[in-house]
């Protein structure tokens, strides 16, 4: 069954020719839904803002990911080794691209500094007011505010790089008018927020430097790329700069050189980066005959969003989002001509469908209503489902081997694993595998983690010398006998299917709803 027999089994034809009308229904409908989720978030006004993580329950389940990481740099310093990450002796130089203030901030304050981050990116691009008009200015970021993109970034994608993003338009209005002080003022305080920040920044004042054939561009990036360094500086201090470094790149995509893993890139993803390089493109094309110059900023926009999606990936797709949306408002700002309208609401509000809202099943056309997720239940139950490990003692997950496929790394169950992952190490004890462990071992040769029948599973736990097993089946089904007979024994089980309430029905995972069993190895 091809993409689009699949799209009409699910949405049917009245489906089809809601989407040839979707840019109107985002139009009408993008304001009401931003409306009724801004009124979901007074909850946080009563306080504890701690628990909500985010908006979407895969969001805020994923978020698990850098609060363990929040934690671990707490601990343990960036120059320290973490013993509950990775395969347990995990140096944290490799943590380099996290910027401290806004891990934190997102770590204690995950939905209220998207909130907050997201709304100052927007109205950051007031300081236009000194250049164009108080009218054009405010329908452009009214146009972006109720547009699809800033919905799914604010309410879906964002993480703790949403504090790096606040000073991007700074630094870009900087760069259009030469004022190369305010540039090196915004690219420093960006840095405290985000290092793909400062890296976008730096390919934006490099093409700018050839562009104004100066070197005044980049001259105003020295003060985030000093404060940066000393990030990189563990790693030099640990000789582990080239390891540490080529672990991540095998991971992100961007070297294949003997690697265990390689992505799939499957149609789904294919289908996505066509429409949307179709609708950054037609942008470009618009602009050009509007202006009769081609705006050589966006083009490199553009160009790192291709080689983002289809080639080599250095940033998350919602960073390089931020980074087109905002390169498209600086041409807009400056192109004060309502013939350009049309084609930039195409741009910055694409079809919810494939805006971003994973696990959202019914969205096609108008993104969905959501609140702030709270996490305390789900950690509430973590911890009660490991409360008979010790501190210092290791567990073991069992999971199918993915054959070389990045993508079926952890059999869809991604996200669910970075609860039990930060919940292990707030008790000190060591859960894996993780992404880190799976960038230790990503090369041919290099011991595995998988396997999830009795036999491989009881040899995976004494080569790894893990003191627990959790493993999974179907929701209400009765666990294999033969774990048991292996001496294994039964010591607590997570029941997914008892938060489905917690879940508003999405289900952020790829399998079957499981149930976990922690059972306790054989001495």
């Amino acid at each position: 069954m091809n993409a689009f027999d699949k799209f009409i089994k699910r949405f049917g034809w009245s489906g089809f020719v809601r989407v040839l009308f979707y840019p109107l229904t985002t139009f009408l409908t993008t304001p009401v839904r931003l409306t009724q989720t801004l009124y979901n978030c007074h909850i946080l006004v009563k306080g504890k803002v701690a628990q909500y993580s985010h908006f979407m329950p895969y969001s805020g389940l994923n978020a698990f990911f850098y609060w363990n990481s929040a934690l671990n740099l707490k601990r343990f310093k960036r120059g320290g080794c973490s013993p509950y990450i990775g395969l347990g002796n995990c140096p944290l130089s490799q943590f380099f691209y996290f910027s401290s203030f806004s891990l934190y901030s997102f770590w204690k304050a995950g939905s209220l500094t998207l909130l907050l981050g997201m709304f100052a990116w927007l109205f950051a691009h007031l300081i236009w007011l000194d250049q164009i008009n108080l009218f054009w200015v405010s329908i452009v970021i009214f146009f972006t505010s109720i547009s699809t993109t800033f919905y799914a970034n604010l309410f879906s994608l964002q993480n703790y790089n949403v504090l790096g993003w606040i000073f991007f338009p700074i630094g870009l209005w900087a760069i259009a008018t030469n004022n190369w002080i305010v540039a090196a003022i915004a690219w420093f305080f960006a840095s405290f927020g985000s290092f793909t920040v400062v890296f976008f920044g730096g390919v934006v004042s490099v093409v700018s430097a050839f562009s104004f054939m100066s070197l005044a561009p980049v001259f105003a990036m020295i003060p985030a790329v000093l404060k940066l360094s000393i990030h990189l500086y563990p790693f030099l201090a640990q000789g582990k700069l080239k390891t540490s470094l080529l672990n991540r790149m095998k991971l992100l995509g961007i070297t294949s050189q003997k690697v265990k893993y390689k992505r799939a890139y499957p149609l789904a993803t294919k289908i996505t980066l066509i429409y949307f390089i179709f609708i950054y493109a037609q942008f470009l094309f618009v602009l050009y005959f509007i202006t009769g110059k081609v705006s050589i900023l966006f083009l490199t926009g553009l160009v790192v969003f291709i080689l983002n999606s289809g080639f080599m990936r250095f940033a998350d797709i919602q960073s390089v989002q931020m980074l087109v949306v905002s390169l498209a408002m600086i041409e807009i700002l400056q192109t004060p001509d309502p013939r350009l309208f049309l084609s930039y609401w195409i741009l910055v509000s694409p079809l919810p469908l494939l805006a971003s809202f994973p696990y959202a099943k019914k969205v096609l056309d108008i993104v969905p209503k959501l609140s702030p997720f709270s996490t305390k239940r789900f950690r509430e139950g973590m911890y009660e489902f490991l409360a008979a490990v010790k501190s210092g003692e290791r567990v073991l997950m069992a999971f199918d081997n993915p054959r070389g496929v990045y993508e079926r790394i952890f059999d869809g169950y991604r996200f669910l694993l970075e609860l039990p992952l930060y919940v292990a190490s707030e008790k000190e004890v060591h859960f894996m595998p993780d992404w880190w462990g799976v960038g230790e071992t990503n090369y041919k040769g290099a011991p595995n983690f998988w396997g999830r029948d009795v036999k491989t599973a009881l040899k995976n736990v004494k080569f790894w010398k893990a003191n627990y097993l959790v493993v999974y089946q179907d929701a209400g089904s009765t666990l294999e006998s033969g774990w048991e007979s292996a001496g294994f024994k039964v010591l607590s089980k997570f029941y997914w299917s008892d938060y489905e309430k917690e879940l508003s029905g999405a289900r952020p995972y790829s399998g079957k709803t499981p149930d976990w069993w922690l059972l306790r190895a054989p001495s």
